[in-house]
């Protein structure tokens, strides 16, 4: 069975220390390609399900 991706995790080498030798799957940002197209990416998710949510708390309430 193939598991779902369930978090993208920004962290620190203190980190990743923390976590010790279980973590398996980190990449340093220096070496993953796209990585500015991926933070913009997420940013522009993140403002979306921001404007959703809003929008719905807004249209909950009654309020415009």
């Amino acid at each position: 069975m193939q598991e779902r991706i369930v978090a993208v995790g920004l962290l620190t080498q203190q980190d990743l220390n923390l976590l010790g030798p279980t973590f398996e799957r980190a990449w340093p940002v220096e070496e993953v390609p796209a990585f500015n197209e991926l933070l913009r990416a997420i940013d522009e998710a993140d403002r979306k399900l921001e404007g959703v949510a809003g929008s719905t708390a807004v249209n909950e309430t009654g309020m415009s």
